[in-house]
């Protein structure tokens, strides 16, 4: 119950916090696989994990594009030039989980005597009984028994059980391709806020919370001295977005880059 004074008041706030996937547990060791010539061994600390080459090869070419696309853009100021850079590399993304999850259906698949393999790609679905419904029409609808790691990788990735975006934006831009670039605009941003201007304020206690900020005391006009509500100021400057982000659309591809590669090296850890 609020007393005199006490306000809670909503803030707009320019970006959504990206957090990282769920800690998922590792194992002790892992079997080398027969033909290393073909693989990639990445040294993380005391722990080996083995990636494709191939993968590796494109997701650095693709870490060098989207720094070049970066250079390119604040050389040139080229908004549509940068939009299709950056479509260029998050299709490439898609398309290598794409691969992967090909490579996860020849090995774990329960196709039935006389049926076709039907289109296999990534899921990206909105709620756990679709993503069922889709391992279900993929054929891999026994793959949490027969790989529980595989499995839960994907199911966590996928965007009902993360709190950040970044896979749903990825799929939805790269899906749009064949129509159009990702759209990126030059718009206004909130990027913070102040408090109290041009008011003196006592304060009982003041805190801030995902957003809300409860206030407790009194806040009056330097000019006449009259109590009034607690005044908030937005900081907004131009900046590049994303689609419908409050994003930089570099920050984002940086962020869908390393996201992907997590994801792959460990999905191929469990393969």
């Amino acid at each position: 119950m609020k007393t005199a004074g006490q306000t809670t008041q909503k803030v707009p706030l320019y970006f959504k916090q990206l957090r990282p996937t769920k800690s998922e547990p590792t194992q002790n060791r892992i079997e080398p696989p027969v033909h290393l010539s073909n693989l990639k061994l990445i040294d993380l600390g005391s722990k080996t994990i083995v990636l494709p080459a191939s993968y590796d090869v494109k997701l650095r070419k693709l870490e060098k594009t989207i720094q070049q696309a970066k250079r390119d853009f604040e050389k040139e100021q080229d908004i549509d030039s940068l939009a299709s850079d950056i479509t260029d590399a998050l299709i490439s993304l898609h398309l290598l989980l794409d691969r992967a999850q090909n490579q996860i259906w020849a090995k774990y698949n329960s196709k039935k005597e006389g049926r076709g393999k039907p289109n296999i790609y990534f899921p990206v679905t909105s709620n756990k009984e679709r993503f069922t419904e889709r391992l279900q029409k993929d054929q891999l609808h026994e793959l949490q028994n027969k790989n529980p790691r595989i499995f839960e990788l994907i199911e966590n990735t996928q965007p009902f059980e993360q709190d950040s975006n970044w896979l749903e934006k990825l799929h939805e831009i790269s899906s749009n391709r064949h129509e159009r670039d990702a759209t990126i605009q030059n718009r206004q941003a909130v990027t913070g806020f102040g408090l109290g201007r041009g008011q003196d304020l006592y304060i009982r206690h003041m805190s801030i919370t995902n957003g809300n900020v409860f206030f407790d005391g009194l806040a009056t006009n330097q000019q006449t001295g009259q109590t009034e509500p607690l005044k908030f100021t937005p900081t907004v400057e131009n900046r590049l977005l994303l689609e419908d982000l409050s994003t930089d659309p570099i920050e984002f591809a940086k962020l869908a880059h390393s996201r992907s590669k997590t994801l792959l090296t460990q999905i191929f850890n469990a393969l």
